[in-house]
C-alpha cells in the first residue's frame, strides 16, 4: 500500500513538472501579447486624445468600439485630427454627444459608433432599427442615422457661428460581429458600414479644407470634450427621460 502511494505521488509530481512549463509558456505569451497591444495603444490618436488607460479600455465595450473605428480612420487618413465624445449644445438646456469627429482636408466625418453584434435591420427613414440575436432575442434601438443628424445639426450651427462651416458627412459604424441583413440608405453623404469596411467609403479625390482650417476646427472643438461628470450625468439623464417619453407615447 505504501509503495502504491509513493508511486502515485511520484507520478503526480512528474505530471506537474510536465504541465508547469506549458503554463509558463502560455503566461509568457499572454504577457508579451498584452505588452505589444499596450505599446501600440499608447501610440494611437485615441489614447493621445482621451488619455484612457488600456485596462479601462478593455473593460468598456463602447470605448473599445470607438477605438477600433478610430484606428481605421487613422490608417486611411493619417494626417486627420480626431475629437472624441464632444458635448455640443443642442439648445439652451440640452447637449448632444458626438462619438467621433474626424477633421481632414477631405471633409468632416461625424461618426456614430455602435459596438453591436448579431443581425442588424435598418432603414434610413424608420424610427427604430432592430438587433436580432436569436429567434427569441431581439432589441430595438433609435435609428442611428437620425441620431447622427441631430449631432450634425448642432455641429454645423457651432461651425457656422465661427465662420468654419465645411463639408460634413454622416457615418454610422458598427463593430464586432454585426451583420447587415437588411439596410436601406439612399441619401448622399450618409454611410452605414462596418468599421473594417471603412476603406470602401473614404473618398480622397477632392480636398475641401485647408490644413490651417483643420487646425482651427480642431482647436474650436477640443474644449467640448472637457466636461464635468455632472454635465455627463445630466446628458445621460436627459436621454433616458426622452427615451422613456417616446416609449410612453
Amino acid at each position: 500500500m505504501i509503495n502504491y502511494i509513493i508511486i502515485s505521488v511520484i507520478q503526480i509530481f512528474d505530471t506537474i513538472s510536465m504541465i508547469m512549463p506549458i503554463y509558463f509558456v502560455l503566461a509568457t505569451f499572454c504577457i508579451v501579447v498584452y505588452a505589444y497591444q499596450l505599446a501600440a495603444y499608447l501610440n494611437t490618436v485615441y489614447y493621445k486624445e482621451k488619455k484612457m488607460s488600456f485596462r479601462k479600455l478593455l473593460k468598456d465595450k463602447g470605448c473599445r468600439g470607438e477605438y477600433r473605428t478610430s484606428q481605421q480612420f487613422e490608417k486611411l487618413i493619417p494626417n486627420a485630427k480626431m475629437i472624441f465624445n464632444a458635448y455640443i449644445s443642442k439648445n439652451e438646456t440640452e447637449t448632444t454627444e458626438i462619438d467621433i469627429i474626424v477633421i481632414s482636408k477631405y471633409g468632416i466625418y461625424v461618426v456614430e459608433n455602435k459596438n453591436y453584434k448579431g443581425w442588424i435591420f435598418g432603414d434610413e427613414k424608420s424610427q427604430k432599427w432592430c438587433q436580432h440575436l436569436s429567434k427569441k432575442k431581439k432589441f430595438f434601438f433609435y435609428n442611428p442615422i437620425k441620431q447622427n443628424n441631430t449631432h450634425i445639426e448642432s455641429l454645423r450651427a457651432l461651425l457656422k457661428e465661427n465662420n468654419l462651416e465645411k463639408e460634413i458627412r454622416s457615418y454610422v459604424c458598427f463593430n464586432g460581429n454585426a451583420v447587415f441583413k437588411k439596410m436601406n440608405v439612399s441619401s448622399p453623404n450618409i454611410v452605414v458600414t462596418k468599421s473594417a469596411d471603412l476603406y470602401k467609403h473614404i473618398d480622397k479625390s477632392v480636398e475641401y479644407i485647408t490644413s490651417e482650417e483643420v487646425h482651427k476646427i480642431y482647436t474650436l472643438l477640443k474644449p467640448y470634450t472637457k466636461v464635468s461628470e455632472d454635465k455627463k450625468r445630466q446628458h445621460i439623464d436627459s436621454i433616458k427621460s426622452k427615451y422613456k417619453n417616446e416609449q410612453n407615447f
